[in-house]
């Protein structure tokens, strides 16, 4: 398992960004914009099994940290990802961690919404 004071600070600043879409939504919700973030999983993927097995210890630590995560097995991986290629058999996702903002044309709602 990794360690280290690097380590340590990127667990914390994971940690930090748990709440990151929260605190976005919370943002567009204001100003009326809520269309503009969608939460999207974060999905690692790994091909073998020992790399999956081996990163286990480190999910175990986000999730005491607070962040929940979903294993993913060679079913699951399909169904999250069915384009994906067959060699990718394991993984993990963390189901709150992502934000997808919406792309608009250029002088979007975003834009007017920020400079009204």
């Amino acid at each position: 398992m990794p360690t280290g004071t690097k380590w340590a600070n990127n667990i914390s600043l994971l940690a930090l960004h748990a709440s990151c879409f929260r605190l976005y939504q919370k943002l567009v919700k204001e100003i009326g914009a809520e269309d503009l973030i969608v939460e999207s999983p974060v999905i690692h993927l790994y091909k073998k099994e020992e790399d999956f097995k081996g990163a286990l210890s480190i999910w175990k630590i986000l999730k005491d940290k607070g962040i929940d995560y979903e294993e993913l097995d060679e079913t699951l991986v399909r169904e999250n990802e069915p384009n994906l290629s067959s060699d990718y058999q394991f993984g993990g996702t963390l189901p709150e961690l992502g934000i997808q903002f919406q792309s608009l044309p250029p002088g979007g709602k975003n834009v007017r919404t920020f400079s009204e």
